[in-house]
């Protein structure tokens, strides 16, 4: 809610300032309220990982979450509140994985099968989706998990399993 009233406000001023171009206050207003959720997502990660820690793990984790889920799609949370106490507290949560090289080998396994099955997958109709297009984002998918084969990272393969199992929710959705 806040962050739709303060984007609101800084679209209705932008457009006051330059009424004559061409894009509406909506749109600036949609991409102003990306710009603070994404800031203030990242930005409270990284406030809380500093009491925890684990900076480091946690800009992994974030990093690792933010390509996967570029390329293969994802759940949209309801309300900023949402987005931004999940991102921040749940990769956090995934900072302290630590799990055996074997584990971390049968947690890609699964991620590779999930984002091979699902992927990509929106919670919206997109409007440029093509054929192509979506075939490039499964294979980028596809290469980035494993990926994680040869880096071996167990808070890696933990944030790519996150973002693995958004794309199974919004199949079980539909």
């Amino acid at each position: 809610m806040v962050v739709s009233y303060v984007s609101g406000r800084i679209a209705a001023k932008i457009k006051a300032r330059v009424p004559d171009h061409p894009t509406s206050e909506n749109v600036l207003k949609y991409s102003i309220s990306f710009l603070i959720n994404t800031i203030l997502s990242i930005g409270l990660a990284l406030v809380i990982s500093i009491f925890t820690g684990k900076v480091y793990e946690t800009v992994v984790v974030l990093c690792a979450f933010a390509l996967l889920r570029r390329m293969s799609g994802g759940i949209h949370l309801r309300s900023s509140f949402a987005c931004i106490s999940i991102t921040s507290i749940g990769a956090n949560l995934l900072s302290f994985v630590s799990w055996s090289s074997s584990v971390t080998f049968v947690v890609n396994c699964i991620c590779l099968v999930l984002i091979g099955v699902f992927a990509p997958a929106y919670s919206h109709k997109r409007k440029k989706e093509t054929a192509t297009s979506t075939k490039v984002l499964k294979i980028g998918s596809v290469i980035l998990v494993a990926l994680n084969f040869v880096i071996g990272d167990a808070i890696i393969a933990a944030a790519f399993l996150t973002q693995s199992l958004t794309l199974l929710l919004i199949k079980l959705r539909r």
